[in-house]
């Protein structure tokens, strides 16, 4: 790999474990949304260049796990009653593993991309299979961030949340073939018109539960209301 490859594919592994992160600090909006898709096609773009690298994929993992969850190591100190030390040891043992993650990803990539390389969701399945396989503590995905995008997120009814994981990757795939090849070939067009009918499901799905044909529930939630910075006061 090329000098400026390498440094192209290192700056898409950091960028793409920010972008995740702040996907999920700020859930439930189109900023999200946004953010969940650069993720996906920048950890893509980086396998790409750097032919499934487990240093860069595990880079990625590491950076989003650390940024996403940065307000653990005041839980565990706070909650746990643990000295602060302690927590920051814990919550760094709880990054390094749970970004393993990523090396799933790299696995699957790596050994996926003689058979389907020709196809433009090698990563799309790659990482769908690495969600389904790997553990992991707060079990996110890549599907959550899209969660404001009402006629995406209906095909879970289909698939579940694997699937709009797939959808994610998979759009985002598509486009950077196309960015790379500089083309449209057949592969590309059956993909968009496959995220066409998902989508046009989602709309659908989403008029069916807003004409108010159905009847209505009423639902109750409860929980501790408590903000976070009160929860975070160690003198309250």
């Amino acid at each position: 790999m090329a000098a400026h490859n390498k440094l192209l594919a290192l700056l898409c592994s950091v960028l793409s474990g920010v972008s995740i992160a702040l996907a999920f600090i700020y859930p439930l909006t189109y900023w999200s949304a946004v953010l969940g898709f650069a993720s996906a096609y920048l950890l893509i773009h980086m396998a790409y260049l750097s032919e499934g690298s487990y240093v860069l994929s595990y880079l990625a993992g590491i950076v989003a796990y650390a940024t996403g969850v940065y307000w653990l190591v005041d839980t565990i100190s706070i909650f746990g009653n643990f000295p602060y030390k302690l927590s920051l040891f814990l919550y760094c043992l709880y990054v390094l593993l749970d970004a393993s993650e990523f090396l799933f990803f790299a696995f699957f990539y790596r050994n996926l991309r003689p058979a389907i390389k020709a196809f433009p969701f090698l990563a799309s399945v790659s990482f769908v299979l690495t969600e389904l396989t790997t553990f992991r503590i707060f079990p996110w995905q890549y599907a959550h961030s899209q969660a404001k995008v009402l006629p995406l997120i209906q095909f879970a009814d289909v698939a579940g949340a694997l699937g709009v994981t797939f959808v994610v990757f998979f759009a985002a795939e598509i486009l950077h073939s196309i960015v790379i090849e500089r083309k449209l070939r057949l592969a590309h067009a059956v993909g968009l018109l496959f995220i066409g009918c998902v989508l046009g499901y989602g709309v659908l799905r989403v008029d069916c539960f807003q004409d108010g044909k159905y009847p209505t529930a009423k639902v109750a939630l409860i929980q501790g209301n408590i903000s976070i910075p009160e929860k975070y006061n160690r003198y309250r």
